[in-house]
């Protein structure tokens, strides 16, 4: 559903883009042209902030592509969604990317047994993946321990993962990392889509009332900041001028 596609977009967006190179479509070189959904390649320096993002930051240490499915990939999603990464891999004119990760808000039991899928070492709960010859990890959001950890990988999901990652969002903002950004994405993603009149079964996740009063809050504080600096700049120009 094109909602929760953006939502994830959003998600990637809002936590990766000042650390790296990061798409949200990006052309895949082939034949016949194709999309790979997110590509992100990781700034040198942001690997200490990459590690600060909790696990989703240890999934962009190295350059990688993001294709999240808002319900659970039949076989033919997961061998498309291969074929793009090996296109990916193939025309890279930039950092290839090293592995492909399948965000899915189900659980895709077909693809994991015909695949040949196994619970990926060094990673927790929930990650599924393939061979270092086919870098594929399949990631069932809804088996992930409900943690500040995994946030903003379950915002990518749907029904009561979703509803738990937005309780634990809202609950305990400060303890999710860069909890304070994913939570106005949020809150700005649901007044986009309730005001182009879609409803759903997360409708009732949050309070609309909070949520704008929310939003007027951080205008505020951005605007207080905002004339804070301009009147610091001020006095130091000032002192400045008087000096000379």
């Amino acid at each position: 559903m094109a909602a929760y596609d953006t939502l994830a977009k959003d998600v990637l967006e809002v936590l990766l883009d000042d650390l790296g190179t990061f798409v949200r479509d990006r052309e895949v070189p082939a034949p016949a042209s194709q999309r790979a959904d997110s590509y992100f390649a990781p700034h040198a320096n942001a690997l200490p902030a990459l590690h600060a993002l909790g696990l989703l930051g240890r999934m962009c240490l190295r350059p990688c592509v993001f294709d999240p499915f808002s319900d659970a990939p039949s076989p033919e999603d997961v061998r498309e969604s291969l074929r793009k990464l090996l296109n990916h891999q193939r025309g890279a004119t930039t950092a290839a990317p090293e592995r492909l990760w399948l965000p899915c808000a189900g659980r895709p039991d077909t693809a994991l047994r015909q695949f040949g899928f196994t619970p990926a070492a060094v990673w927790p709960k929930g990650f599924y993946a393939l061979s270092e010859a086919l870098p594929v990890t399949v990631v069932v959001l809804p088996e992930l321990d409900d943690t500040p950890d995994t946030v903003a990988l379950r915002l990518m999901s749907r029904r009561e993962s979703l509803n738990r990652a937005l309780r634990t969002l809202h609950g305990r903002t400060d303890d999710v990392p860069q909890g304070r950004r994913l939570f106005v994405a949020v809150v700005k993603w649901i007044h986009t889509w309730r005001g182009r009149g879609l409803r759903w079964e997360e409708d009732a996740m949050l309070d609309l009332t909070e949520t704008e009063a929310f939003l007027e809050r951080q205008f505020a504080a951005g605007v207080q900041q905002g004339m804070q600096q301009g009147m610091q700049q001020g006095m130091q120009q000032g002192m400045q001028q008087g000096m000379q």
